[in-house]
């Protein structure tokens, strides 16, 4: 993942009032891990990154405007 989409990413996640502060910390620290996914099930991924699944989907959803 390069500089400037993890730069996007991290500012997404602090611009979202949804995701905690525990989880956006740990999302933008892991995320090349998740940024991507596409086929693997992200209840599964969550719990890999210590993040509640409900914080990942919302993450997730915030990728198209990153």
């Amino acid at each position: 993942m390069d500089h400037q989409r993890r730069r996007h990413l991290t500012i997404a996640l602090n611009a979202a009032e949804t995701i905690t502060r525990a989880a956006l910390c740990r999302l933008a620290a892991a995320a090349e891990r998740w940024a991507d996914l596409r086929r693997d099930d992200p209840a599964a991924v969550a719990r890999r990154l210590g993040v509640p699944a409900a914080q990942l989907r919302r993450a997730l959803a915030l990728r198209p405007r990153a």
